[in-house]
């Protein structure tokens, strides 16, 4: 979801045709979240970028709009970029933004998180990353004002669920959204896809 400074707001959202095989990136747009009123596709789905999803949506400090987005390619989930002239586009896909890592927690999978603008000059997404048996972890990435290249990322994961002793166990920790306010930033993600937790998040100068 995206508030508008005219207090508008636009919400992405999924949609899955009848078999379950193929979704599009859809949006609404409305004067207020109960007055929304859906307007089609914000992005489609291509033969190489499959059922797109998860939009996280920000305007630069030069004023263009960017989408990262999930997408479906050989059997991995993955992480997309494109830019549009408004909050509503048009969309044009460009390059992927940052790959798995081979040998890293999150050599396979990725899916877009939320992210932190309160420095406009460097932004940072709060992304989830996995192994390809879907052991999800969050981490950050860092970019440049205008998400042209990667500035900075973590090595090893910022959250990760707390060790089980049975390793057919739901294995996943997930970014679910950021909060800024009077100087603090939190965190909040979702354990096994059944508890919902809350961190804080310092940035340590060094």
């Amino acid at each position: 979801m995206v508030q508008l400074p005219d207090s508008g707001y636009v919400v992405y959202y999924t949609g899955v045709a009848a078999d379950g095989r193929h979704g599009e990136m859809l949006y609404a747009a409305g004067p207020s979240i109960e007055r929304l009123e859906k307007k089609g596709v914000a992005m489609a789905s291509t033969p190489s970028e499959g059922n797109v999803k998860e939009a996280t949506v920000d305007r630069t400090k030069a004023g263009g709009w960017r989408m990262f987005y999930e997408y479906a390619a050989n059997d991995a989930s993955l992480i997309g970029l494109a830019i549009g002239p408004d909050v509503d586009g048009p969309w044009q896909h460009e390059r992927q933004p940052f790959a798995p890592r081979e040998g890293c927690w999150d050599n396979f999978h990725l899916s877009t998180g939320p992210l932190l603008t309160s420095d406009k000059d460097q932004p940072v997404m709060f992304y989830n990353g996995a192994t390809q048996d879907a052991r999800w972890r969050i981490g950050w990435i860092a970019f440049d004002a205008e998400y042209r290249k990667v500035v900075n990322r973590c090595i090893e994961p910022l959250i990760a669920p707390s060790p089980s002793p049975n390793r057919m166990a739901t294995d996943i920790a997930f970014a679910a959204s950021v909060v800024f306010g009077g100087g603090h930033t939190w965190l909040y993600d979702t354990r096994a896809d059944r508890a919902l937790f809350r961190a804080t998040i310092r940035k340590f100068k060094g």
